[in-house]
């Protein structure tokens, strides 16, 4: 099994998700599974995991851009990732 490690730790900017447990890179990450499809076309290029719609990604971020990768507008909070499920 994999199991991350951190050469520094890193601020905690909050929004962080990580998976699977292991050595923690900011101060305090959710530890949680992100629940991501596989890598496939979202309607763009380039390819992204799509989050389920109950991703516990969903409206952890702050300040994100207010589109995500494919266009789409960005909540505040926003999902942490590239792409709103």
């Amino acid at each position: 099994m994999y199991t991350p490690t951190c050469n520094v730790a890193r601020p905690d900017g909050s929004g962080n998700l990580q998976w699977p447990g292991g050595s923690l890179c900011t101060a305090a990450p959710l530890i949680a599974d992100p629940m991501l499809g596989s890598l496939a076309s979202s309607g763009d290029d380039p390819q992204t995991l799509l989050p389920a719609a109950a991703t516990p990604a969903r409206g952890i971020a702050r300040d994100c851009p207010p589109t995500d990768q494919l266009g789409k507008p960005r909540p505040e909070p926003c999902t942490a990732g590239a792409i709103e499920p």
